[in-house]
């Protein structure tokens, strides 16, 4: 059995993180796909350069909270 280094990641839907976020107060004011660069050879965190320039591997949230 091969055991993933970066361990088991769970996570919300787009859609279930905009939804908490509003029921916690906080407004998205900007939303970011992170993509590898053109030059990005090999891996991260098991996943492949190749992969990684075509589909986002972070992602970037900007919030803010209204007074």
């Amino acid at each position: 059995m091969e055991i993933e280094p970066t361990g088991v990641c769970c996570n919300l839907t787009m859609a279930g993180w905009m939804d908490l976020f509003a029921q916690i107060g906080f407004v998205v004011t900007r939303y970011q796909e992170i993509y590898a660069p053109d030059h990005a050879i090999g891996e991260r965190a098991a996943i492949p350069a190749e992969w990684a320039k075509d589909y986002p591997v972070e992602q970037v949230w900007h919030l803010s909270k209204p007074a």
